[in-house]
C-alpha cells in the first residue's frame, strides 16, 4: 500500500496539461527525483486561480504536492528563479 506524502518544491517541468472537470487541470510532469509525475490542479482553470498563467508546458517550477497512488494533488507551483542546472 502506497504511503501518503508531502513533497516540497521540487524543481519540476510541465510536460502536458489536460483539461479535468470544469476547472481544474490533469498535469503530466517529470521531475529529477520522481521521474514522471501525474497530478490534478484543482481549480487550475478559474478565471481567478493563481495558477492559470504558471502552469505552461516545459518552463522550471517547484512544485510541491501530495497525495498516495498515481495520482498526486498539486499544492503550490510558484515559478522557479533559474532553470534546474546540467550536472557536470
Amino acid at each position: 500500500m502506497a504511503e501518503r506524502t508531502r513533497q516540497e518544491s521540487r524543481e519540476a517541468f510541465i510536460l502536458h496539461g489536460y483539461p479535468y472537470r470544469e476547472t481544474s487541470l490533469l498535469l503530466e510532469t517529470f521531475t529529477r527525483a520522481f521521474g514522471r509525475v501525474s497530478m490534478v490542479a484543482r481549480g487550475a482553470r478559474s478565471p481567478r486561480s493563481p495558477l492559470r498563467g504558471v502552469l505552461l508546458a516545459f518552463q522550471p517550477l517547484a512544485l510541491s504536492w501530495f497525495g498516495k497512488g498515481e495520482l498526486r494533488t498539486l499544492a503550490r507551483a510558484p515559478a522557479a528563479a533559474s532553470p534546474p542546472r546540467r550536472p557536470p
